[in-house]
């Protein structure tokens, strides 16, 4: 598997993980679990958007030199 195809497979799975906390998020709601209006509900949807992208961001350097080490190793 190529780096790209690993790198967006790791994007996919966190767009992935943020879609199911922001559904988690609204079934919550919709259960009554638990008490917050539209408005936040709209904003802490949004807060986990860019917070999720933003992990991916600062966070895929870990990964890809994980990758490299694979590689490198697989080598030998």
């Amino acid at each position: 598997m190529s780096q790209s195809k690993i790198a967006i497979s790791v994007s996919e799975l966190v767009s992935f993980i943020k879609d199911k906390t922001v559904t988690n998020l609204v079934e919550s709601k919709s259960k009554g679990n638990i008490n917050i209006d539209e408005e936040n509900l709209r904003k802490i949807s949004q807060i986990i958007e860019l917070s999720s992208q933003q992990a991916l961001s600062l966070g895929y350097t870990g990964v890809e030199n994980a990758i490299k080490e694979f590689v490198k190793n697989q080598e030998r």
